[in-house]
């Protein structure tokens, strides 16, 4: 078991929500890598035992939500996922007051991760938490909370928008030389969430003021693992409580499988054939350049 008292960003998290607790177990060591052969990757083995693994069976701890700016990842240990539909998946999310730590970390599939697309009527993974990042503010704010039990999926949602304060930043940045602009990042979206259309307003644990930390929520999440090797988990079963150390109140519970879909498989197979006919295409021009090369030399030899 590890206690961890501090947020995403190294700060102390508040003293009314105490740490999160994660709970560990050993398991083999494994490794995988995108650069497999396919009938590696066919396989039931995909890696090979290198030690002991302590990988996260449970994760809970009170929510405290945060904004994240500049936020980086941590690895999810012994896990590569360079090529794979996986995203270095946080337990506890760091915008409800999880450490940025490998224990709170797992492999998960991409579409679940991010996905605000509801799956027979429950809510995903991503719209928990929002909708668990939403009622906290308001919990904390004394305001009331959107409905646990009769939530429509269509109610949580999230759009892109173009930050205009960041474009006009932009903007202002100081020309090259030669007097063309070429923009160094990405286009300045911001993500805008929405609970029953309503706006989330995020809240700063550390400065607002008057703050209610009487009753909070509560986030716990078991994880569930097929065998012993490696730190995937077959299913997650994620509880959401209302309450103080006196008592608590379950609000939401729901269990997220964590195998790979036929679709997410089939989008690395495309995008892996894709590269290999870039890279043969690629080597072909170079042959060939080099061939022409060669040729024209010795057509020039020939003629003198």
């Amino acid at each position: 078991m590890a206690d961890f008292d501090n947020l995403y960003n190294g700060k102390p998290r508040p003293a009314w929500a105490k740490s999160v607790t994660v709970e560990l177990e050993a398991a083999h060591r494994t490794r995988v890598f995108s650069d497999q052969r396919d009938d590696e990757k066919k396989s039931s083995s995909l890696a090979l035992d290198s030690g002991t693994l302590y990988r996260p069976t449970s994760v809970e701890g009170i929510v405290v939500p945060c904004q994240t700016p500049g936020r980086t990842t941590a690895d999810v240990p012994d896990r590569d996922l360079s090529g794979r539909p996986e995203d270095r998946g946080h337990i506890l999310a760091l915008s409800l007051g999880g450490p940025n730590v490998g224990e709170n970390m797992v492999n998960m599939p991409t579409q679940l991760n991010r996905s605000f697309v509801a799956d027979g009527g429950k809510l995903s993974w991503r719209q928990i938490e929002v909708l668990t990042f939403f009622n906290a503010c308001q919990l904390l704010r004394g305001l009331p909370q959107a409905n646990w039990d009769n939530l429509d999926s269509n109610s949580i949602s999230a759009k892109r928008l173009l930050d205009r304060e960041l474009l006009a930043a932009r903007r202002r940045t100081p020309a090259p030389r030669d007097g063309v602009y070429r923009p160094r990042v990405a286009p300045p979206f911001k993500q805008l969430y929405f609970v029953n259309n309503q706006l989330i307003r995020p809240i700063d644990v550390s400065t607002e003021q008057g703050l209610r930390t009487a009753t909070v929520l509560r986030f716990r999440a078991v994880l569930k693992y097929r065998d012993q090797r490696g730190n995937s988990p077959q299913a997650i079963t994620i509880t959401i409580q209302e309450g103080n150390d006196t008592g608590w109140v379950q609000r939401y519970s729901a269990e997220f499988s964590m195998e790979f879909q036929s679709s997410d498989l089939e989008t690395v197979t495309h995008r892996e054939k894709r590269k290999a006919k870039t890279a043969a295409e690629l080597r072909d021009s170079k042959i060939y350049k080099q061939a022409h090369d060669i040729g024209g030399r010795q057509d020039e030899k020939n003629q003198e």
